[in-house]
């Protein structure tokens, strides 16, 4: 069971899906097509940063055996926000200027980031995990969960087009749902 609000599902696709886990595959995506001519770049992913997806991953996966699924949510949403960070706190934008091959590094994890985040994803945005396929020019529909952290795109790998993950919901969207139900329960009640 769960509960559903107008409200609460402009808040979370805005600030969660859209400003982390959407904004986070555009400006890898990006990165890497405006900086390495849209191939994963030839470097060694940073494994110690994806060996932290392995136990998470488990974590997340037990919340979903347990049904518990708000919480499953919640905790797959968090590795968008650690890639975010991780992102951040590497600076590629800073890096490119002066070390090519470090910068080549922090995108080759960037980006086999995203794959793993498109599994983990697939349970409950099977669309979204999808697309990220597509961007990424792969196919990680018979991969299994637990070595989704594991880095496994193809070096040189030339990226697909780069679409928008999730669209902003716009409050007049909203309030247009809110006053369609509005007039839908009054008529019920005639």
């Amino acid at each position: 069971e769960s509960d559903f609000s107008w409200k609460d599902f402009h808040a979370h696709t805005n600030n969660e899906l859209a400003d982390i886990l959407g904004n986070y595959a555009n400006r890898v995506l990006m990165f890497v097509k405006n900086n390495f001519d849209g191939k994963v770049p030839d470097a060694e992913a940073d494994t110690s940063f994806l060996a932290q997806y392995e136990e998470h991953a488990k974590a997340t996966a037990a919340l979903y055996e347990n049904y518990q699924l708000r919480e499953a949510t919640n905790a797959t949403i968090d590795f968008a926000r650690q890639a975010n960070k991780y992102f951040n706190d590497a600076a590629p934008w800073k890096l490119i200027k002066t070390d090519k091959d470090a910068a080549a590094k922090v995108m080759r994890t960037c980006l086999e980031a995203l794959r793993a985040i498109g599994i983990y994803i697939r349970p409950i945005l099977p669309n979204a995990s999808k697309k990220i396929d597509a961007m990424l020019a792969t196919d990680t529909s018979n991969v299994q969960w637990d070595s989704a952290h594991q880095a496994a795109l193809k070096t040189d790998g030339v990226l697909a087009e780069i679409t928008i993950l999730f669209t902003k919901i716009e409050d007049e969207q909203i309030e247009g749902e809110l006053k369609r139900m509005q007039e839908m329960a009054e008529k019920a009640e005639k």
